[in-house]
């Protein structure tokens, strides 16, 4: 094959046979002066080194805040300055770079929302909490707030669970999940997304706005505190919009791996743009209720899709674990029903 049909069959690929792995020893080297040949080297670059300038330079425009293409100081080896500790100390890396959220993160948020549907609840109730108009500046104090909050959540339920509810549904109690954003014009708030009955939505709101007032520091509390978004139907394409949404602030240049060893950046995996979440001072960026947490799902032997190694988007907002549910009470169901006759 001549570089020039080989440079025509990468132009004809989605990513130019650029991969998101590529090094130095991968990256393709297409040779000769032909119209394939160049449109090529002209979109990518004539060797690596153009290459990766140029991603730099994209990533500088993208943010232009963070510092991406670094050059090494031009000095003699010498003592090292007596005020390079502090330096470093006051411009730490959790200080220079927002806390993005780690594949790992979303991995566990995405692993307890599907371990959630196995046991037939979508999370259809997304609270979008404002603290800083609740009177709470420091992000740790929110935290402790938000735990309070969950807590009187958790006592709600078990008051309004239906009477028709299996006695396995009851035990469960309420799920949530969230995550913890800081924004340059609302500053720190909180993506809580739980799973509420239809029937006791209108129910939940009031409640869920009652128990923020009497958490707030502001009396009375401001209506931009919270503003409840509630899913009826049991759309399973509606809860994967919602926890993307509370996802969005994911690394941009995250990947994970396929089962089949292809690498995919995650953010493909999400149904909304990047956004940076900005600067969170929690110790913990997001998190679940312990029914579906890590253990929980351990103990049950569950494993979520993307655990599996699948990473495709179709693939992972189809709802197989809340349609098997369905079709198991469908079963059940219908066995019912034979045994009265």
């Amino acid at each position: 094959m001549t570089s020039e049909e080989r440079a025509r069959l990468l132009l004809e690929r989605a990513d130019l046979g650029i991969g998101p792995n590529v090094t130095r020893k991968t990256f393709p080297r297409i040779l000769g002066d032909g119209p394939y040949a160049a449109l090529w080297r002209a979109s990518v670059g004539a060797t690596y080194d153009d290459f990766m300038k140029h991603e730099h330079q994209l990533a500088k425009d993208r943010e232009p805040g963070v510092c991406v293409f670094k050059k090494r100081a031009r000095r003699k080896l010498g003592k090292p300055d007596p005020g390079y500790k502090e330096v470093l100390r006051e411009t730490s890396l959790d200080e220079a770079l927002p806390r993005h959220m780690t594949k790992e993160q979303f991995a566990e948020l995405y692993a307890a929302t599907s371990f959630a549907n196995t046991q037939g609840r979508l999370l259809n109730a997304h609270l979008p909490i404002t603290w800083g108009c609740l009177g709470y500046t420091d992000h740790e104090e929110a935290a402790k707030a938000l735990v309070r909050f969950t807590k009187c959540l958790r006592e709600w339920y078990r008051e309004v669970s239906p009477e028709e509810a299996a006695e396995a549904e009851k035990e469960l109690g309420a799920v949530y999940v969230y995550s913890h954003e800081c924004g340059d014009t609302v500053g720190l708030h909180t993506h809580f997304l739980t799973a509420i009955p239809d029937a006791h939505l209108g129910d939940f709101k009031r409640w869920a706005l009652r128990c923020l007032a009497g958490i707030s520091r502001i009396k009375p509390m401001p209506e931009e505190a919270c503003k409840p978004v509630l899913r009826a139907g049991q759309s399973v394409y509606a809860q994967w919009a919602l926890l993307h949404y509370a996802c969005k602030g994911i690394s941009p240049y995250t990947t994970i791996r396929q089962s089949s060893g292809e690498a995919v950046f995650m953010r493909d995996l999400l149904g909304c743009d990047y956004e940076d979440p900005g600067e969170v001072r929690c110790k913990k960026r997001c998190g679940t209720s312990t029914n579906i947490g890590a253990s929980a799902r351990k103990k049950a032997g569950f494993h979520s899709l993307l655990d599996q190694g699948v990473a495709h988007y179709d693939r992972l907002v189809e709802g197989v674990e809340f349609r098997e549910w369905q079709r198991r009470q469908d079963r059940e169901a219908l066995h019912r029903m034979f045994m009265e006759l």
